[in-house]
Formats: structure tokens, sequence, C-alpha cells
């Protein structure tokens, strides 16, 4: 079984979508447990009463907020997920599919995605409508272990664009950080809402300073040390 956490920030639209995105999680033909991290959205848990609401205790963000999401979740095995977006039906169980014949614990499992772009929005950032990317980004199966092992994201990732840095760590440290794998490939399961609130369009202004902090992160990464898992 897979959670699916979605961090819900301030941002209206967001809350405008956000019914959909947890019909669709709701709807697979594998269900699983909802994590809402309220991101200062003052979310009303009788609205939502398939889900598991945990209150931030101010911003944190979509990159810590998911970081505290794969630590509540009650399963091994999480879906990242924003709260525009909106999964396949047979999305968690195409997933539950890939993982669990052999499970890599430190697997990071990429669904392939498709943006929806109706408006024609043609800003920085905004891919036009129908197109299909199979690179691996946020969408994605992450494990408590492989969390421990790499540290999720970490704060300088907080900054934006923190798939790219993780991702990037796990390339640079082949094997070492963790192992891309993916979900069926090449076929979307995972759908992506273009619109003009959407919360990685706003770091458009500072990917010259993004692009510097992920090749440090990339340079610099080492496998933490927690105290209460150390023998």
């Amino acid at each position: 079984m897979i959670t699916t956490i979605i961090p819900v920030g301030p941002n209206p639209r967001h809350q405008t979508y956000l019914p959909e995105a947890v019909q669709s999680v709701l709807s697979q033909t594998e269900p699983g447990p909802i994590i809402l991290i309220d991101d200062m959205a003052d979310l009303r848990p009788g609205d939502w009463p398939d889900c598991t609401i945990w209150r931030s205790p101010w911003r944190v963000g979509p990159a810590a907020a998911w970081n505290f999401g794969v630590s509540l979740a009650t399963t091994e095995y999480s879906l990242l997920m924003g709260s525009d977006d909106w999964l396949e039906p047979q999305c968690l169980a195409q997933a539950n599919a890939a993982i669990a014949p052999k499970p890599d614990p430190l697997g990071y499992y990429a669904l392939t995605i498709r943006y929806h772009n109706p408006e024609g929005i043609a800003a920085p950032g905004a891919a036009p409508h129908g197109t299909i990317q199979d690179l691996p980004c946020n969408a994605a199966v992450v494990s408590k272990q492989l969390w421990r092992h790499t540290g999720g994201f970490s704060p300088e990732m907080g900054l934006g664009s923190m798939d790219a840095a993780f991702i990037s760590v796990l390339i640079g440290h082949d094997g070492e950080a963790g192992r891309i794998r993916h979900i069926a490939k090449g076929v979307p399961l995972y759908n992506v809402r273009v619109h003009n609130g959407q919360e990685g369009r706003t770091y458009a202004p500072y990917y010259g300073a993004i692009i510097a902090v992920r090749n440090a992160l990339t340079l610099l990464w080492q496998r933490p040390h927690w105290g209460r898992y150390e023998p």
C-alpha cells in the first residue's frame, strides 16, 4: 500500500483544485491512505473525511511538507503529489506492480507525467498542452528508508526546484545516494495542471541561484548521520 502526500498552501487556486486531486486518489483501482499537509491553508477536517490532516506550525513550503508527510505515513512508501494535480485511476496499482516484486528501499520511483495547459500559458516553465515527460521530477514514489539514507529534501532544496536538486544528488552519487527507477515509463499516470498560481513557476526569477545551489548540493552531499538511527 502507498500513502499519498499532498501539501496544501494558502494559495486559493491550489485549494480550488484540491477536491479533484483527492478524488483522483480515492478513485484509484488500488487506493491508499491520504495525508494532507495543511501548510497555512486552514483546512476544515469535516471537509476531508477520507484524509488525515497534519497542520504545519507555520508556512514551511512544499519541500518540508513532503518531508513531514513521508515521516507521518504509516506505510513504507509514499507518493509525492501536488494539490493542483491529479492521478490516472491505475497510478497506484502500477506503482505497486513496479515496486512489489523486488522492492528497492533506495529507489526513487519516478512517474511519467502529462501537462495540461488548456489556456495556452506560455510563460517560462509552462509546458505546452499535452506534453508528456518521463524525465524524473517530484511526481514520484519514495520510501522512508530512502529519506533516512539521503536526508530527503534538505532545507537548501526548499529554495525551489527541490526535485531537480534531489535527482541531481542521486545521479551525481549513483548507487551511493539512491537509484532512479521508473513506474511504467512512457505511460502518463500523473497529470500536471499548468496555471498562473503554480508553485514552481513562482521561482522563475531565482533560477540562476537555484542552479548554483543544486550544483553545490550535488557536489557536497554526504550521507547524513542521525543519532536515533545509528548503532
